[in-house]
């Protein structure tokens, strides 16, 4: 069907899907789920790889520093990129240059490090492989509030948790099938793998950014008016440190700790994360008829129960497994209703730097995880 802004006069033959009179732009989810696909598959090769390519080019001292650089990285550069990205759009400048600097530099990087990995430690240019892979930590940091900001364009806010459903779907199954992943990166080798990392993220942020263009032109004309909604930098980092909580225990505290015999940790985690996945896409409409602050209340709860749970089971693998259960089951829910809710505590001219604030706040915890495992 075609839709029509009267924002800005653009008629666009994008097809949307109604739902209670109102649309989700599909072709635009979707892409920012295929995107955050790829960056998840990146993260991945990533992980599986710097340990090996370290040692093979005799640069394991450097491990423990750049999971501090990680962390400082994915904690400070959101707000910074969504800091720039604002100014940009508020001057009716390049609102996406600062998104595709990331995207670019980020695929470049990927094929120098396949170049250098191919030429191997004796060649002299393997001496600035550190400093690619901190480069590469920034660029994959760099787009992601501008790719995330822009999923309030993509529906209305009634129906934003189902958009928001479907990305996590996407997003988490990748990551909760990483054994599936790892597999198939060790089957392409390391070289190949980082060419194919450099073309995903080049790809899908270029169809990305191709499908967005008609939302950035709506998203100068919201910022140019001040609106009633203030911007609650506190609403922001506590539910971005809350939901951060979640997640790394999920994924770093769960796979470390578990007393479980049948699975491994990291077995029990994958699950874990792929139940809490399925639930974000399953309650979307009951987020919806609910009350977004209503679940997210609530869920919160849910999630510091389980923790408790999980920290007082010691080896019970009973406490253990309830414990993990009702986390996973209050991180879906909250995951689906805490995004949207931040939206609606974020001035339209904030909308990004308020988004990379919540990026920062909610990767708090797992930099911690690590830091804490790496000393």
């Amino acid at each position: 069907m075609y839709t029509y802004s009267q924002q800005t006069g653009v008629k666009s033959s994008q097809p949307v899907i109604t739902l209670d009179n109102t649309s989700i732009k599909w072709p635009e989810v979707l892409s920012l789920g295929a995107l955050n696909a790829a960056i998840a598959i990146s993260w991945i090769a990533y992980l599986e790889y710097q340990p090996v390519l370290l040692q093979r080019f005799g640069l394991t001292g450097l491990s423990t520093l750049l999971v501090f650089v990680k962390a400082l990285v994915l904690i400070l550069v959101p707000v910074v990129a969504g800091w720039i990205a604002d100014r940009n759009l508020a001057r009716r400048s390049k609102y996406f240059m600062t998104y595709m600097i990331g995207i670019s530099a980020t695929a470049m990087i990927f094929m120098i490090v396949a170049s250098i990995i191919s030429l191997g430690p004796e060649h002299g240019i393997a001496a600035i492989l550190p400093v690619m892979v901190v480069l590469w930590l920034i660029g994959m940091a760099v787009f992601i509030a501008p790719a995330y900001s822009m999923l309030v364009s993509f529906a209305n806010k009634k129906n934003l948790p189902i958009a928001m459903g479907v990305v996590i779907l996407i997003t988490d199954l990748i990551y909760s099938l990483e054994p599936l992943v790892i597999s198939l990166i060790q089957f392409f080798g390391e070289t190949l793998t980082f060419v194919v990392g450099g073309i995903l993220v080049l790809g899908t942020g270029y169809l990305f950014y191709r499908l967005t263009t008609d939302e950035v032109y709506e998203r100068v004309q919201q910022s140019a008016n001040p609106g009633s909604v203030k911007t609650s930098v506190s609403t922001i980092l506590k539910i971005g440190l809350m939901l951060g909580v979640g997640r790394a225990f999920l994924v770093e505290y769960i796979p470390v700790n578990s007393p479980l015999k049948i699975f491994n940790g990291d077995q029990f985690s994958f699950m874990a994360l792929g139940l809490a996945a399925l639930i974000a896409f399953v309650s979307s409409r009951y987020v919806i008829r609910t009350g977004i602050r209503s679940v997210l209340q609530y869920t919160i709860g849910m999630m510091i129960i389980g923790i408790l749970i999980i920290l007082m089971a010691g080896n019970n693998s009973v406490l253990f497994v309830a414990g993990s259960l009702l986390l996973a089951t209050g991180f879906g829910l909250a995951n689906v209703s805490g995004l949207p809710y931040v939206f609606g505590r974020i001035a339209p001219r904030h909308i990004t730097i308020g988004i990379g604030a919540f990026l920062g706040a909610s990767a708090i915890a797992e930099g911690i995880f690590e830091i804490w495992y790496a000393l």
